[in-house]
């Protein structure tokens, strides 16, 4: 009973949000009766970026920027040891070319994390200045193919003061790496994961919102993916017929030319924040988009569902919204605050992972506070937890293992 058990307890993390982009995971807390705790395991050095790390195969992929040598360096470990298997580079710029505004505030590298395609075994990558590259993990990080959506798309520099460049991760839709390009032609563009080859574009244009990326959805019934550009949300249709395809659309701005936050949804309620600006609930319809009212707000990460429930720490106090038919109600919060990184892992035990400002707290369902671990190296990379160890990553490209147990 006990091998039976194994693999309900063990998930991989191969993009970002783990497995389903929800920040939820089957993988347990490791918390005991009275007993939790973090002990470290082995460290490495990835490269500097804000680019999270990624577990998959019992593997963990990075990707950072190697400063002296000016390349962005993809990654392979050894989950268990921190051992390389293998790496790739390629020549690229410390920020993306058209780059301004804020470079105190994020580190120089990659900003999206790593995306893992199990039906094939590639691992696809984004870097600042537009590279997406797709590696053959099964044949030690083989080059399968690569473009840069600058050159290729004429992608033009962001409106407004602030460009952080491409900063959005693929998305891995059955035979296809859905790109927020965020060029004239189109927001979305759709490429053959195993050739590369462009195959469709999305009628819906705008530039890229600087989020983490695109969100899988069903909406109305219908298969969709779900994105914040620069200036408007929408949803495209993933359905067979009507690929690209609008399904809705609503106008969103942010004062600071960033949303950062990924829509969250609740059956047919979507709840929008940005860095700075409106927080918005909306109710999509075949038709037509309602405003319902306001949203919890999110600097960084939203907030993490489960059922009708979302818990949300970005810069606010740790807080449990309940989602009804006429809006969102508080149901607790606590007086704990993890500043604008904040994010929240739910376990498979049930439990809230907290993250932000240097460390870790354990909390219920309710809000009861169980452990902590401070002075911890985390940052805007968001962790992974797989296989029963936590991986955390700091922009000066820090990452270590850690065992989670009671």
């Amino acid at each position: 009973m006990i091998l039976l058990c194994g693999p309900v307890w063990a998930a991989d993390w191969p993009c970002w949000g783990g497995s389903t982009q929800n920040f939820c995971t089957p993988e347990a807390s490791g918390y005991g009766k009275t007993a939790w705790r973090l002990t470290p395991r082995w460290q490495a050095q990835t490269g500097t970026g804000e680019a999270a790390p990624i577990v998959a195969d019992v593997c963990v992929y990075t990707i950072g920027f190697d400063k002296p040598k000016k390349q962005d360096v993809v990654a392979c470990r050894d989950a268990a040891t921190g051992a390389i298997a293998w790496e790739q580079r390629y020549a690229a710029p410390a920020r993306a070319r058209y780059a301004r505004g804020d470079y105190n505030f994020y580190a120089e590298g990659p900003c999206a994390p790593p995306t893992y395609d199990a039906a094939t075994g590639y691992l696809f990558t984004m870097g600042c200045d537009g590279d997406v590259h797709c590696w053959d993990t099964r044949a030690r990080g083989k080059r399968v193919w690569a473009i840069n959506l600058y050159d290729a798309f004429n992608v033009p520099p962001r409106k407004g003061d602030r460009d952080y460049g491409f900063t959005t991760a693929p998305l891995v839709a059955g035979d296809v790496l859905i790109v927020e390009v965020g060029a004239p032609a189109g927001s979305l563009m759709a490429f053959d994961t195993r050739t590369g080859k462009r195959r469709w574009v999305s009628k819906e244009v705008d530039q890229p919102g600087h989020t983490l990326g695109p969100r899988r959805m069903t909406l109305c019934g219908l298969p969709c993916v779900a994105v914040l550009g620069l200036t408007k949300f929408m949803a495209v249709r993933l359905d067979h017929g009507h690929v690209g395809e609008t399904l809705a659309s609503y106008a969103y701005y942010s004062q600071a030319n960033a949303h950062v936050a990924v829509p969250v949804q609740c059956g047919d309620l979507i709840s929008l924040s940005t860095h700075l600006g409106s927080d918005d609930l909306l109710r999509i319809g075949r038709t037509k988009i309602d405003f319902v009212g306001a949203s919890p707000h999110a600097e960084v990460y939203a907030p993490t569902m489960l059922g009708d429930c979302a818990y949300g720490a970005s810069n606010a106090t740790l807080t449990c919204w309940r989602f009804t038919p006429k809006g969102i109600t508080r149901v607790w919060t606590t007086n704990e605050r993890f500043k604008s990184e904040g994010a929240v892992i739910i376990t498979g035990d049930k439990k809230l992972l907290v993250f932000g400002y240097h460390r870790i707290a354990l909390f219920t369902l309710d809000g009861k506070k169980l452990a902590e671990v401070a002075n911890l190296p985390t940052g805007w990379p968001i962790p992974a937890l797989a296989n029963h160890q936590l991986y955390l990553r700091n922009g000066t490209g820090t990452l270590v293992c850690y065992t989670v147990g009671g």
